[in-house]
């Protein structure tokens, strides 16, 4: 395995370990609630993470973050 793959490695268990760690309040607020209920509230969560990404993705390409403006 050469330096790079290390560093993606690392660099992808620190996101992973981020994005583990603000679940886990969500854990911890649902813990007691009935299964489906917890659902729901993950399911949220995924949808609001993903738009959230796309949001980001679009900033990203945006002229604006291009310098094209």
């Amino acid at each position: 395995m050469n330096d790079h793959d290390v560093k993606s490695i690392a660099l992808a268990d620190k996101i992973v370990s981020f994005a583990e760690d603000g679940a886990r309040s969500i854990d911890r607020a649902v813990s007691a609630w009935p299964d489906e209920f917890k659902a729901i509230i993950w399911d949220a969560v995924a949808e609001i993470a993903k738009q959230r990404a796309a949001e980001a993705r679009g900033v990203v390409g945006s002229p604006k973050q291009r310098g094209a403006e």
